[in-house]
């Protein structure tokens, strides 16, 4: 996913570096165009979009953290009862104590 933003970048970056493209505006308004990057309602706009975005994958992140260490806890658990369920049963078992410490 990082390839094709790294290649529109570089592509943005070639154009207005030749003059076909001008995002910053090296003139002024008289010479025709919209300067769009100086104004401060496109960087308040584009602050808000990345922080919101900024915000909404670190909630996502969290809640798949939270998923995965209550999704690992509960399986920890379910080890440790079939463990102690093995042990239970060894214990009353009518095998050989050889047998049954082989097992253990």
């Amino acid at each position: 996913i990082a390839f094709p933003c790294a290649l529109l970048t570089g592509i943005l970056e070639y154009y207005d570096g030749t003059d076909i493209l001008s995002l910053l505006g090296t003139g002024g308004a008289a010479d025709g165009r919209a300067e769009i990057m100086m104004e401060s309602a496109v960087w308040s706009g584009f602050t808000f979009l990345v922080g919101f975005a900024v915000v909404f994958r670190t909630s996502i992140a969290y809640a798949r953290f939270w998923d995965g260490a209550t999704s690992t806890h509960q399986m920890r658990a379910e080890w440790f009862d079939a463990c102690s369920a093995i042990c239970a049963f060894c214990k009353y078992s009518s095998q050989e104590n050889e047998t049954i410490m082989r097992f253990q």
